[in-house]
């Protein structure tokens, strides 16, 4: 089994792209990773999803609390102010949508994935840990509504 970083990395850009255009009505881009790195954005939402099978890991989608709200509206199609219950609904129901479409983008690589459900964690004062020696794919995006960071985490096994 042999699934490249550029191969995922631009199956996570596609993936992510396709569902926003048809399901949020947003465009987004790949952001300069430099400029955010050394300024990064204070994320207080994650919605992440853990891959099990022949590849193991975890996606993990980290938002600003600004960036989480507007994009929720834009999803619902309703004003939502505030992080609430659908916000954290919708957060996680987007890491599954782009968690589905990587799912579909190892079956073409005859690589089984099984999906987890997706869990959303909300504060100022948190981290994630991923598999000990785990390849990881960064990847910030840029939209009318803020930026978000998508971070994959995963282990192929043999």
């Amino acid at each position: 089994m042999n699934i490249l970083k550029t191969d995922l990395h631009g199956a996570i850009i596609a993936t992510a792209q396709e569902i926003f255009s048809t399901m949020i009505f947003l465009d987004i881009e790949e952001a300069d990773a430099e400029e955010y790195e050394q300024n990064t954005p204070e994320f207080c939402l994650s919605s992440m999803l853990g891959f099990g099978g022949d590849i193991r890991g975890s996606i993990e989608l980290h938002f600003p609390r600004e960036t989480a709200v507007a994009i929720t509206s834009q999803f619902l199609g309703m004003d939502v102010m505030q992080i609430d219950e659908d916000v954290k609904d919708a957060m996680g129901e987007l890491a599954n949508m782009i968690a589905g479409g990587l799912k579909a983008f190892f079956a073409e690589k005859n690589v089984k994935a099984e999906l987890a459900i997706p869990t959303t964690v909300i504060g100022k004062a948190y981290s994630t840990r991923s598999i000990p020696g785990a390849e990881r794919v960064q990847i910030y995006f840029v939209c009318g509504t803020g930026i978000f960071l998508a971070d994959m985490k995963y282990v192929c096994n043999s």
